[in-house]
């Protein structure tokens, strides 16, 4: 049995920074993929947009990607393909879990419900 670690404040904040740490990660990684899967197929200009998102949906934003990369790794898809798959699963449109998973949009809540749920 592992050792309970207190739930105290400075706890609680310190998971949610190296959250937010990862997560950057995760998007410059993304960034990074998504403009080389661009390039590779003719489109010239590459432009994105952060959007600022409510820390619910960063939280819910940080573990979506976390499972997705997982997912995409283990199942050698590309990013594209990913969101094709991911897209029927969860009856959302790639364009949606595209915008989503770039960090550029804040979905409607009913787009993030489905995914929370996957």
């Amino acid at each position: 049995m592992s050792p309970q670690i207190p739930s105290d404040p400075s706890i609680k904040k310190l998971k949610k920074s190296f959250l937010v740490l990862n997560n950057e990660i995760n998007r410059m990684r993304t960034k990074t993929e998504w403009k080389s899967e661009i390039r590779s197929q003719g489109r010239e200009s590459v432009r994105s947009h952060k959007s600022e998102y409510p820390d619910e949906t960063e939280t819910l934003w940080v573990e979506f990607t976390t499972l997705f990369n997982e997912r995409r790794k283990r199942e050698g898809r590309s990013p594209t393909k990913m969101y094709n798959v991911l897209s029927e699963e969860i009856d959302l449109s790639p364009a949606t879990l595209a915008s989503f998973y770039r960090h550029q949009k804040s979905p409607q809540r009913t787009s993030l419900d489905k995914i929370e749920a996957w």
